[in-house]
């Protein structure tokens, strides 16, 4: 987690999600979404700032009548992909450009700063922390990206859910 982490793992971290999902621009989103319109949706997020080690989501939604299973096989293979030949320079610009941007219009209203900042200070982190932030995401490299990749991509860090809606039946009753 960003609290107590050493080096920029937290930072690598939130550079590869936003590879794997910033936008339109995201691996995983690019794929699932616009060329094989398998998902509604796809996402990921890191939450660095807990008190623990913190966690890596991957969500996805499939399109109605579309296969769960396709659709987590398809996350496995961009992860897969990502281990074997790690993410590109020009991604992680791309990636850290679009955080960077994104910072300054979370800053850019009257409560944002506000936000952000307590947010920082509730979860043990400093303002140093917060001013420090663009600099820090500015230093993640494609190595840096890919040893994170490497360090939390493994299936026994994996856990799958599903969520369902209740049979018509059960839904039915009172």
């Amino acid at each position: 987690n960003f609290r107590s982490a050493e080096g920029k793992e937290g930072y690598a971290l939130t550079v590869l999600s936003e590879i794997l999902t910033g936008g339109t621009a995201g691996r995983l989103y690019r794929r699932m979404v616009i060329e094989q319109q398998s998902a509604l949706g796809v996402d990921t997020g890191y939450e660095g700032g807990s008190y623990d080690i913190g966690r890596f989501n991957i969500y996805a939604t499939p399109r109605q009548g579309g296969e769960l299973v396709a659709v987590e096989q398809e996350i496995d293979r961009q992860i897969a992909a990502v281990l074997k030949d790690g993410v590109t320079d020009q991604e992680v610009a791309d990636a850290k450009q679009r955080l960077k941007i994104s910072a300054i219009k979370a800053r850019d209203s009257v409560t944002g700063p506000v936000f952000t900042v307590a947010e920082a200070l509730g979860k043990g982190r400093t303002l140093a922390d917060v001013q420090a932030w663009p600099e820090r995401i500015d230093s993640v490299t494609a190595a840096d990206v890919l040893a994170v990749a490497q360090q939390i991509f493994k299936p026994e860090n994996s856990v799958t859910g599903t969520l369902l809606p209740k049979p018509a039946q059960e839904a039915a009753q009172p």
